[in-house]
């Protein structure tokens, strides 16, 4: 009943946000042992929402799930966190591996399709997609998924659309000279378009040319 009684204080620590003290009272309550799985799956979501944490945390349920694979809980909440933490290639694996055991095929179905429609529409998204109806073929998404599918084709085949989508990608990553005649072709199309004259503004902006820039932000 302690014991019991320790981990809801702990939980209620964490549900309040005082992140640490329920971490310090996790470790008073397990000390050397080792938790049952489902304890340590929910203390290892804990850890990854510290500071500078979330790698550590992927490490440890990485190799819990090398102990104790398949486990559906840790699975679902490791593709979580290696997508927050930018390493997508390695949680469309392991969601590919989840799409082999019927346990947990459905919910790497949910989980695909929910981070593709978060991508920018790219010639990467549409091959997560074909790679998705091969994978989930009769899942309960797959007419979702199909329809996603040609929206993206369809936007993909629009010459304005593509120029909008290098543009934006472009000053996301710094490059904002390179930006502006894509960007320029997006906005002769759609000139209405917030972001686009947004991306613009900070294009000329880092490209010296203020005039510009300060038109687009106007």
């Amino acid at each position: 009943d302690e014991g019991l009684q320790q981990i809801e204080n702990a939980r209620l620590l964490v549900r309040t946000g005082n992140l640490q003290a329920a971490k310090d009272a996790y470790d008073k309550l397990f000390k050397e042992n080792s938790p049952p799985i489902d304890m340590a799956v929910e203390y290892w979501q804990l850890v990854a929402r510290l500071p500078g944490q979330r790698a550590a945390a992927i490490r440890q349920l990485e190799n819990l799930d090398r102990k104790t694979p398949g486990y559906p809980n840790l699975r679902e909440t490791l593709v979580g966190l290696l997508f927050d933490n930018g390493e997508n290639q390695r949680a469309f694996e392991l969601l590919q591996q989840m799409a082999s055991d019927t346990s947990t095929k459905e919910t790497a179905a949910g989980l695909w399709l929910e981070r593709i429609k978060a991508m920018p529409v790219s010639k990467e998204s549409v091959a997560r997609i074909q790679r998705y109806l091969a994978l989930y073929d009769n899942s309960a998404h797959e007419q979702e998924a199909k329809s996603l599918l040609a929206e993206q084709q369809k936007d993909l085949a629009n010459p304005a659309f593509v120029a909008r989508q290098d543009g934006l990608a472009l000053v996301g990553r710094g490059e904002g000279a390179r930006a502006i005649p894509a960007l320029k072709k997006a906005m002769a199309d759609t000139p209405n378009d917030a972001q686009v004259a947004a991306a613009l503004a900070t294009a000329y902006e880092r490209a010296g040319n203020r005039s510009a820039a300060i038109s687009y932000y106007e």
